[in-house]
């Protein structure tokens, strides 16, 4: 609470805005890549249908696209996180136009490689948090349709 008042007193209201537009990017590409990513697993066939395996198929399948959304997403995180790291008064702000040229000048400068600076722990963190989101999206819609969807005989 402390550091909130310090903020407002000091930089504004405003400044406990500041990044939203590169955090929300960030996330919108990690999450439409992820998505999208599910839907094309499935829509191959590949579901697990017996059981006992579908849960390992549902982990499988939100470990393939989480990592797949990693690498949509750590270009962007990168760029916001070069974007944060700039003094105040450079008059730098994390939106969308700073992001945008940050990545230019990131990948002109330091080549594309630099734009996935950190991609292996983001990759062992968010892989396997996809699959265990999945899967429990999956349990509790399982849970759902067989416990509380269940008419009467």
């Amino acid at each position: 609470a402390d550091a909130v008042r310090q903020v407002v007193r000091g930089e504004g209201i405003a400044a406990l805005w500041l990044g939203l537009e590169a955090t929300m990017l960030r996330n919108g590409s990690w999450n439409a890549a992820y998505f999208g990513g599910i839907h094309v697993l499935r829509s191959t066939g590949f579901t697990g249908s017996e059981p006992g395996r579908s849960a390992l198929v549902s982990f499988c399948q939100g470990t393939l696209a989480g990592m797949l959304g990693s690498c949509f997403s750590n270009p962007i995180d990168v760029c916001k996180s070069r974007l944060q790291e700039q003094p105040r008064g450079s008059g730098a702000r994390p939106g969308f136009l700073a992001l945008a040229k940050m990545l230019r000048t990131v990948a002109t400068r330091e080549g594309i490689p630099a734009l996935y600076r950190g991609f292996v722990p983001k990759l062992l963190r968010l892989g396997p948090g996809g699959g265990v989101l999945l899967l429990a999206f999956d349990t509790g819609s399982h849970l759902y349709d067989h416990v509380w969807q269940r008419t009467p005989t």
